[in-house]
């Protein structure tokens, strides 16, 4: 068994896991929590596990993980001998993983197997397994998603974990953006949910009409209330700027709508949009943008659309 773990550890270590392997190396870490392990020691290793998770995503050189190897083998040798044998037992009965991808101004709507529903939005994945287990709900999300998450016993909380943040509920509705890698948000319409960062060292507790941004840069947490009408519904057929700039107006429509918009000028202006839009079609967007804000725009022969102000 130890060998299989050690084996283990060093695909994730080399990036060659599947999914259901890195959630194996994630329901190690968990039991940490249970196994008769003392606070300090989970506080400490737990820590340790999320820079090693930092140092993969940044592709950082493996030389740094074999600093912690010896240690996560140790522990795991030390878990073996205090009877933690189901975590090899779930090596072989770990569900099937799933993979939903969302094109470029595609929407996908479905169903996990707690009935929760997801929406993904365009460019988005999501990766999830195809029956949860009795501990927890987790899914991965590359991306934009809104979640409307199926209630059930507090023991079994829903997660969400991206590049940048971790959200943790029990059953709420809620849109989690973690699309521009410098600015993420999550904003719920019902319940209550936690987001922290990806090393779990901050956080903050989110209630209905609220949303907070998290910047990266700053690893800095913004939240702020905000009326119901303000919120995410682009799953509902809506987009809605406040306040964003000319650039984030393209980014969103060429996510969105799966068109190629770019800024024809010298300078780009420091106005900003605010405004609930229908996308039934790009041109009924452009046309309300130029009698609102004197957007102008022009579609070239390879499709492009160029805008600019008057």
């Amino acid at each position: 068994m130890y060998k299989k773990f050690k084996t283990l550890l060093a695909k994730y270590n080399k990036e060659t896991a599947s999914v259901s392997e890195r959630a194996v190396v994630n329901q190690f870490f968990n039991a940490l929590q249970v196994d008769g392990i003392t606070a300090e020691e989970v506080k400490r290793d737990k820590a340790l596990y999320h820079r090693l998770h930092r140092t993969i995503s940044s592709k950082t050189k493996p030389s740094i993980f074999q600093t912690y190897f010896l240690r996560y083998t140790s522990l795991a040798a030390c878990l073996a001998s205090v009877g933690v044998l189901y975590f090899f037992f779930f090596v072989k009965t770990d569900p099937q993983w799933i993979t939903q991808q969302a094109q470029k101004g595609e929407q996908l709507v479905f169903h996990l197997s707690d009935s929760t529903l997801v929406y993904l939005s365009g460019g988005s994945s999501i990766q999830y397994p195809s029956k949860f287990d009795e501990d927890q709900r987790l899914v991965y999300l590359q991306g934009e998603a809104f979640f409307e998450v199926k209630r059930t016993h507090p023991q079994q909380p829903f997660r969400v974990e991206s590049k940048n943040l971790h959200v943790k509920v029990l059953g709420t509705k809620f849109n989690v953006n973690d699309v521009s890698g410098e600015t993420i948000s999550v904003s719920v319409h019902e319940g209550k949910v936690e987001v922290s960062n990806a090393e779990q060292s901050k956080n903050v507790i989110l209630r209905a009409n609220e949303k907070v941004d998290f910047q990266t840069s700053k690893q800095q947490f913004v939240s702020y209330a905000m009326e119901e009408k303000d919120l995410d519904q682009w799953h509902r057929g809506h987009l809605k700027f406040r306040k964003a700039t000319i650039q984030e107006v393209i980014h969103v429509l060429n996510r969105r709508l799966n068109r190629k918009i770019i800024w024809e000028g010298q300078e780009v202006p420091t106005l900003t949009i605010t405004g609930d839009f229908k996308y039934n079609s790009i041109e009924e967007i452009l046309n309300s943008l130029n009698f609102l804000y004197g957007i102008n725009y022009a579609q070239k022969a390879d499709g492009t659309i160029a805008i600019s102000v008057k």
